[in-house]
């Protein structure tokens, strides 16, 4: 393995790359010449592939996307897109949005500070804001309906049509937060057929779950569908017993129903109902690391008792979420929807933050009340020779919230209310026009205005800190100015707006019926946001970010359609790098961020899938990614409080230049009919940085993690049964780091987990 880190270690040009992408044309010759003598599957026109039905057993990979907000195959969509159907997840091991990191290349994926907040990078591309004011670089999509937050983002993976992965910025038709990219995750539609599944897992950590689906056609127009899901375990941390549940605790349940109607062809009306509760304990222990990158307390990662005086960690979550989408079909070639959305989530956690020793350094509750509103509006005209989409949309979120605090290390008490509130609009165009039979042109337009507002002044209660007994977090929570031993610090009212013209531009080449070649410049935009949380000589605002992406991209299916190929080479100009910081600051915490300048990034991507029989199938992805801080001086360090005067040449946290995945499996047939299938994947990545300043604590050293699956389906492929194991090597991963009252703290990907799953359906 060293010789391989060592060899893509090495930076890529873009002439190896585009000497690898001029292969693979060659390669599609010889299917150019066979479509010459006999029948092949012809290149879709729009209208043919708006019909088409989406399928959790796609050909050869190539599933039917929305990633362009028009329904094409993977193949025929000019962005660099990831799609995975249920039972593909499912075997990928992707039970929840943490597990993305080994299923899609060039993803990141970590979580943020003590309250469950899931960032997501792409490419390098990323946001630790965990604070109420913060925005991701990558937006998350349910049905359609922008994700306002990802607390409860593990609530919806189950019952899924498939997830989309779009790598690169999509500013023009996504807008919002997209500067990275976007994960769009579908559900399954009602079908005008009865159908019903359940499973049921068991693993170590008494790891319990559940899905079920029920599907009812109620009329020829009417058909409804219901969907369950359920996650119990004692937690992955072991605490000794020194408080009632251990760190890692599940305790899901989540339900939903979705409604489908449609009067006419021309006419359809989903509606879907979600539930969401969480009421197990954070899934993230943050522990003190010493500068060898382990945890200060010298104890194995996920053996850590909580010393001295503490609050019991625990999640008190629960959601409630409406999605909608009108279909009309107007004429042959116009079309409109009408997508709506509402979430309201209500969420209090209570953490414990470990230190070095017997220390606690501090502990405490953090609220939030979100309310979420959005609206979009499309209208696509579909011809032979031009497609348009016209659009506009609208996003409302607002949180009233409270964090409550013991620091302990500084004799200090905290009670820090307030309220966010976000708006966002949007217009956007995009077009394609076929200049020839076989090139196409591509341009698109997004105008977007988005603003933020604290909703009016709040003072921050700092106190002195009693002992024997400590105040409750009620107490805290009750603390006024008048408090003796409290003082206030008083944060004005803020508001502040941005308005942004977004782009992209490019050309669209079929080589032949099975080969896209295209090439794209896409522009994205993160708004700016305001931080009326910070102390006196920090910026009370932080500019926006832009990126701007230059990408081309192959796509085609080769050796008689026996291998699917996709690649990708990009090129991004990122500017106004939002950084997020924690220091204390003027004898208070807080979370604040700043503009870094700006990074250069660059790379390449290729996956496969290659079924050279009918029972072998090989699904592979390997990414090279070189992403560095061009312009980046005075780095606030929230361990030593200091600056750097310049980081240009570090790279990027949560962006490893090299990472690869191997999955294979074989259908062994039995004499009774039935089947039985292993199934190997193999992931690999070169070491990381967790932050900005590669100091040698900030370093993720170079791993590989391991799944295996064994599953025997019955004859009737009515029932299945598979022995599972996720990463086999149980290598101890850091992936997040979090620096506060100067000092440096980190959480840990999952332990080796195994279990067996048992799946019926009707």
């Amino acid at each position: 393995m060293g010789y391989a880190t060592n060899m893509w270690g090495d930076r890529m040009s873009v002439l190896s790359v585009s000497s690898a992408i001029a292969i693979c044309v060659a390669l599609s010759a010889p299917a150019m010449a066979q479509e010459d003598t006999q029948q092949t599957t012809a290149v879709e026109p729009a209208s043919q592939a708006s019909a088409a039905p989406a399928s959790n057993k796609p050909e050869l990979g190539d599933i039917v996307v929305t990633a362009s907000k028009r329904s094409l195959t993977v193949n025929k969509t000019a962005i660099a897109v990831t799609a995975l159907g249920q039972e593909q997840l499912q075997a990928a091991g992707v039970l929840k949005v943490q597990d993305l990191t080994s299923a899609v290349p060039n993803v990141q994926i970590h979580t943020l500070g003590p309250a469950g907040y899931t960032g997501i990078a792409i490419r390098g591309i990323s946001n630790q804001d965990f604070s109420q004011f913060g925005s991701p670089a990558v937006a998350t999509y349910l049905d359609g309906v922008y994700v306002a937050t990802s607390q409860s983002l593990p609530g919806g993976l189950y019952d899924l049509e498939r997830m989309e992965v779009l790598r690169g910025p999509q500013g023009t038709t996504y807008g919002l937060n997209a500067t990275g990219g976007s994960v769009n995750i579908i559900t399954a539609d009602p079908k005008h057929s009865f159908g019903a599944s359940a499973d049921l897992s068991y693993g170590n950590y008494n790891d319990v779950q559940a899905h079920a689906m029920v599907n009812l056609p109620v009329s020829d127009t009417l058909a409804i569908r219901g969907g369950f899901f359920l996650h119990r375990s004692d937690g992955v941390f072991d605490n000794r017993g020194t408080i009632a549940r251990d760190y890692g605790t599940d305790d899901v349940i989540a339900g939903r129903l979705s409604v489908l109607w449609t009067p006419s062809d021309a006419f359809k009306w989903k509606v879907v109902l979600e539930r969401f509760i969480n009421q197990g304990t954070p899934p993230n222990m943050l522990m003190e690391i010493g500068p060898d990158g382990r945890p200060a307390t010298g104890r194995p990662v996920f053996d850590q008792p909580i010393f001295g005086p503490t609050i019991q960690p625990k999640i008190d979550l629960k959601s409630i979420a409406v999605r909608s989408r009108m279909d009309l079909q107007i004429s042959d070639t116009l079309s409109a929807a009408y997508i709506a959305g509402y979430q309201h989530q209500k969420s209090t956690y209570d953490f414990a933050i470990l230190g070095a020793g017997s220390v606690n350094v501090y502990d405490g509750r953090w609220v939030d009340k979100v309310e979420s509103f959005s609206n979009e509006i499309n209208l696509n005209f579909e011809s032979d020779r031009f497609t348009n989409i016209l659009g506009a949309s609208q996003f409302k979120k607002t949180n009233p919230y409270s964090n409550a605090f013991h620091f302990y290390i500084f004799g200090v008490d905290q009670y820090l209310p307030g309220y966010a509130q976000q708006t966002a609009v949007g217009i956007f165009d995009q077009a394609t026009f076929r200049l020839l039979d076989n090139v196409r042109v591509i341009g698109g337009l997004r105008w977007s205005r988005e603003s933020q507002n604290s909703g009016k002044s709040f003072d921050t209660i700092n106190c002195s800190a009693p002992s024997n007994p400590y105040r409750t977090i009620e107490e805290i929570q009750a603390l006024t100015i008048s408090t003796p031993g409290c003082g206030p610090i008083t944060r004005p009212y803020l508001r502040d707006s941005w308005s942004n013209i977004s782009w992209k531009g490019g050309l669209e080449w079929d080589v032949n019926a099975r080969t896209l070649a295209y090439a794209t410049v896409t522009n994205g935009f993160k708004s700016g946001q305001i931080q009326p949380q910070v102390a006196a000589g920090i910026p009370t605002s932080v500019s926006p970010e832009e990126l701007t992406n230059y990408e081309i991209g192959l796509k085609t299916r080769l050796l008689d359609n026996t291998l699917n190929l996709r690649s990708a080479f990009y090129y991004m100009d990122y500017k106004n790098i939002q950084v997020t910081k924690v220091g204390f600051i003027d004898g208070s915490p807080a979370v604040f961020s700043q503009n870094a300048g700006s990074a250069r990034v660059y790379g390449t991507e290729l996956e496969l899938t290659y079924e050279p029989t009918s029972v072998d199938r090989l699904n592979a992805f390997v990414s090279y990614t070189h992403a560095t801080y061009t312009d980046y001086t005075n780095a606030f360090d929230g361990v030593t409080g200091g600056t750097i005067p310049s980081l240009k040449g570090k790279f990027l946290p949560n962006a490893p230049e090299f990472n690869a995945k191997i999955e294979y499996s074989h259908d062994f047939k039995l004499e009774n009919g039935g089947t039985i299938t292993p199934m190997a994947s193999l992931y690999y990545q070169t070491k990381s940085y967790l932050r900005e300043f590669n100091n040698p604590i900030d370093r993720v050293p170079a791993y590989t993690k391991t799944n295996l699956n064994l599953t025997y389906t019955s004859p009737s492929e009515r029932w299945k049964l598979t022995a599972f194991v996720t990463n086999l090597e149980n290598k101890k991963i850091r992936q997040s780091a979090n620096t506060a009252v100067n000092r440096y703290f980190s959480d840990y990907l999952m332990p080796r987990l195994f279990g067996v799953r048992a799946y019926y359906s009707y």
